[in-house]
């Protein structure tokens, strides 16, 4: 079997680098068109080939305004889930929006990759539900059982920066013009023109 592995490697490998070229000088649009599928996207809004879109909800439920760039996942977890995503706002790579109830990004916001947002606890505190929410999930199929999470909207105003690999958490809301610094876990509202950073996030500096 190994030599028949070694006299294939080479065909192998003249497949890969073409299937690689491809990629890169006609990639494929099929995941991008899928994701618009799932949302209104306003026509000038960038949508690419690494977005994803995962939704319990109906279409209208995620709106995203005019030049606005996904480039992250969205899911929208139940059927009331409500996501609208500003003008000019920026999804990076890997960010993911995870959302029971409704997170509303204004206009230029910019969230760097690897971003976590969450308008929920992900799971009960209570181990007995988790315990039921397993069986149900994982061993019967069944969809998650939300009713028993906690959850609050989190609201992103106007020119906020999160900086890269960020969890924001439920009930926050971040003021018009803030900043989160890298790598840090906001578990409270952050004032206007704050500069806020670590975990859990403190207020660094006021900014002008």
């Amino acid at each position: 079997m190994s030599l028949f592995w070694r006299l294939l490697d080479p065909l192998l490998l003249r497949v890969r680098s073409r299937l690689d070229h491809l990629e890169h000088h006609h990639p494929s649009r099929y995941h991008a068109e899928l994701a618009r599928t799932r949302g209104v996207f306003h026509a000038d809004a960038t949508v690419t080939n690494r977005a994803r879109v995962f939704s319990a909800a109906p279409r209208e439920h995620l709106e995203a305004g005019r030049f606005s760039y996904i480039d992250g996942e969205i899911s929208l977890l139940t059927p009331d889930a409500r996501c609208v995503i500003g003008e000019h706002s920026f999804l990076g790579a890997e960010s993911r929006l995870w959302i029971q109830r409704r997170i509303t990004i204004g206009n230029f916001v910019l969230i760097a990759p690897r971003v976590d947002i969450f308008d929920n606890d992900s799971h009960s505190l209570d181990a007995t539900a988790r315990h039921e929410d397993a069986i149900a999930h994982l061993e019967l199929r069944k969809p998650m059982e939300w009713s028993r999470v906690d959850a609050a909207d989190v609201i992103i105003e106007d020119a906020v920066w999160i900086g890269t690999k960020s969890t924001i958490m439920k009930g926050v809301r971040l003021g018009r013009g803030a900043v989160i610094a890298a790598a840090s876990v906001v578990t409270h509202d952050v004032e206007p023109f704050t500069l806020v950073g670590g975990n859990p996030a403190r207020v660094l500096r006021r900014l002008s």
